[in-house]
């Protein structure tokens, strides 16, 4: 079909068909289960039917194409077209299919997945064009029967799966954050933003470290509100910035107390009774939110339900809920810019960091930056002036505190004078409110061969400069783009 079925929302009843199954399985593994192709043929349609997968494209506007094959022999061509998609909640499908010689089978679906606890109700809706076409359907096809047979081979493959382990040694959590993707990626991989909310309501982190590359070891000590630490350390197997990180999780220095609530009667020397455990978390971009789905995968189910039974999910969603309000606290504090540039990451670096590149394009439309100095390393400093078209000159000093070449730098910034002496902002005419430090990180990704670069400058909302210290930033990587064109 070239256009979606036009349904009458306000009277659809009497052509529609709705079967629901509470299924005993989280959430995410129920979606997983109908989005993945590796699963779905193993679990579609009526008892006896098996599946030839052509194509499935699962996005908005995405195809689904397969081939049902009755257990007499017949086959059942079905095409599909994904109309929305709001991951692990909704799926919308414009459907159209039917066998050699049988009546055309068009409708509306809408599959939805409840939560309820650690079970999903699953409810199938098929809004028809017309009364005829429902029942000619239901008749034809025995369509709700199918339906109420497909939903229990899906309830029964998920429970194989748990029965072999392969699914039911997982534990899966969502949460959607109104925050951009960069912004929620980095509140996990930077090492100070981390500490802030990791862990349930009144748990500190006093120590926090990590080597963000695969390979590299994390380390973390959760410490309760008893005063009790709960160490947990690993290794990063896999970052792709800012989309998916997996890392391995060892509890083995938890306290004793901890290892006899997961094992009673665990021997004393068995100092790991969690064993090592297989985090993976994804970073969602959906319409300047983020949906972020954190999956542990255990060495068996019974590790698994002791920790659930211990209470894992109430302290995940607790964690989640700190996070929450980290990345809302972080989004007003921070100016937060991206732009992607049409020069190699290499170049774009080398802007940011030779005073002969710098010079050119840093300060805003109008000024010129006549000096500039950079001290590039750790602890080093780079001292600046900026002369506004009246002449007036600004200066300002920065203290780098991380440089990884051609990915990243973070330094603080306030303002000076000409020997580079910190000077306080009254002194250039800002208002109290500013701040005598700011802290600015800037990283550079490759982006199909040209560079993308994210800006963060930790200016608050309360600040009466913030717009236009916004604004000075979008100026001069106008600027920057501009010299890059001509370098």
């Amino acid at each position: 079909m070239d256009a979606r079925i036009k349904n009458d929302t306000l009277n659809t009843a009497n052509r529609e068909m709705v079967i629901t199954r509470i299924v005993d399985a989280p959430r995410e593994l129920v979606w997983e289960a109908m989005t993945n192709p590796k699963h779905v043929v193993n679990w579609w349609g009526p008892n006896g039917f098996t599946n030839t997968l052509e194509k499935m494209d699962f996005r908005v506007g995405g195809v689904w194409k397969h081939i049902m094959h009755g257990p007499d022999g017949k086959d059942y061509p079905n095409f599909s077209t994904f109309t929305a998609i709001v991951k692990p909640e909704r799926i919308e499908f414009l459907h159209g299919g039917s066998s050699k010689g049988d009546p055309d089978v068009q409708f509306d679906a809408t599959w939805t997945f409840e939560v309820l606890g650690n079970q999903t109700r699953v409810t199938i809706r098929a809004v028809f064009p017309t009364v005829e076409a429902r029942d000619t359907t239901v008749k034809v096809y025995n369509a709700i029967e199918g339906g109420k047979q497909t939903l229990a081979r899906l309830a029964e493959f998920l429970a194989n799966k748990a029965a072999n382990g392969s699914i039911d040694r997982e534990f899966v959590i969502s949460r959607e954050f109104d925050a951009p993707r960069e912004l929620v990626f980095s509140a996990w991989t930077d090492p100070r933003q981390l500490a802030q909310w990791w862990g349930p309501e009144g748990f500190t982190n006093p120590v926090c470290e990590m080597d963000l590359r695969p390979g590299g070891a994390h380390r973390i000590v959760m410490r309760g509100p008893d005063g009790t630490d709960y160490p947990i350390k690993g290794e990063y197997r896999e970052i792709i910035k800012p989309e998916r990180l997996v890392m391995t999780l060892d509890c083995s220095e938890h306290p004793d107390a901890w290892h006899d609530m997961v094992k009673p009667n665990r021997q004393k020397e068995d100092r790991n009774t969690v064993g090592m455990m297989l985090q993976t978390v994804t970073f969602e971009e959906r319409g300047g939110k983020t949906l972020l789905t954190v999956r542990t995968r255990f060495e068996s189910a019974a590790i698994r339900d002791a920790m659930v039974k211990m209470g894992m999910s109430e302290g995940w969603a607790q964690s989640l809920d700190r996070l929450q309000t980290h990345v809302a606290n972080t989004a007003d504090r921070e100016i937060n810019i991206t732009r992607v540039l049409n020069a190699p990451r290499e170049l774009v670096f080398r802007a940011w960091t030779e005073p002969v590149h710098l010079m050119r394009w840093w300060a805003p439309k109008g000024c010129t930056t006549p000096f500039c100095k950079i001290d590039l390393r750790p602890g080093g400093k780079f001292h600046y002036c900026m002369r506004m078209p009246e002449g007036r000159d600004i200066w300002g000093i920065g203290v780098y505190r991380e440089i990884i070449a051609s990915s990243l730098l973070v330094y603080t910034d306030s303002f000076a004078d000409e020997e580079g002496n910190p000077a306080p902002p009254a002194h250039y005419g800002m208002s109290a409110s500013h701040p005598a430090e700011t802290l600015v990180t800037v990283t550079f990704e490759e982006h199909e061969g040209k560079t993308k670069l994210t800006l963060r400058h930790t200016i608050p909302v309360s600040v009466e400069e913030r717009e236009g210290t916004e604004q000075g930033w979008i100026e001069m990587l106008d600027r920057l783009a501009e010299d890059l064109a001509n370098t």
